[in-house]
């Protein structure tokens, strides 16, 4: 098969592949290219993301949940000092959110042992559970977001698409091997 990609600065780069493992995220423009099937359905649940310094410390190796009557609060430390955090909101928000809005979710979610100095970034997301109908299309398959998607309350979205990718290596390793048919 012959591919074209079109790279940021506007160049194309066009070259053929014996197989194409299509790993674009949950807006997969393959997948819609190709009208390959996609079913589920959307959640109301709205979650914000954003990382944060904090005014206090928090384990800088340790992921630190919290669960309260107003949602889920979940901090992840960075190698750059910051935390992610990710929490759900109570009703769906328009517009983008403020420091403000973090702080205080942050500080009342935390049973006030996080103070939010400042966000370098925020952003918010609507939870989808969906699936691609076939993984397969001749020689095209899908992986991660691109094949599937579902709420993040578990931490399974990027390890399930590692694990699509490792299974899809290991047996494509055997058919190039000629240890496999295709």
């Amino acid at each position: 098969q012959t591919v074209s990609v079109k790279r940021t600065d506007g160049s194309i780069n066009n070259f053929t592949a014996k197989w194409i493992v299509a790993c674009d995220g949950s807006h997969s423009t393959v997948r819609q290219l190709t009208h390959a099937e996609f079913t589920g359905e959307d959640i109301s649940q709205q979650f914000i993301l954003a990382d944060i310094t904090a005014k206090d410390t928090l384990s800088t190796t340790d992921i630190c949940s919290f669960f309260s009557s107003l949602g889920l609060l979940a901090v992840f430390p960075l190698p750059s000092g910051e935390y992610r955090i990710v929490a759900n909101l109570p009703e769906k928000k328009t517009g983008t959110s403020s420091l403000e809005d973090i702080q205080k979710l942050v500080y009342e979610r935390s049973s006030k042992q996080l103070d939010v100095a400042k966000a370098s970034w925020i952003s918010t997301f609507l939870i989808h559970s969906k699936i691609i109908g076939n993984m397969r299309a001749n020689n095209l398959f899908f992986a991660g977001d691109a094949a599937h998607i579902h709420s993040p309350v578990g931490g399974q979205g990027m390890n399930t698409g590692m694990q699509d990718a490792y299974n899809l290596g290991w047996k494509l390793a055997l058919v190039i091997q000629k240890k496999a048919k295709e």
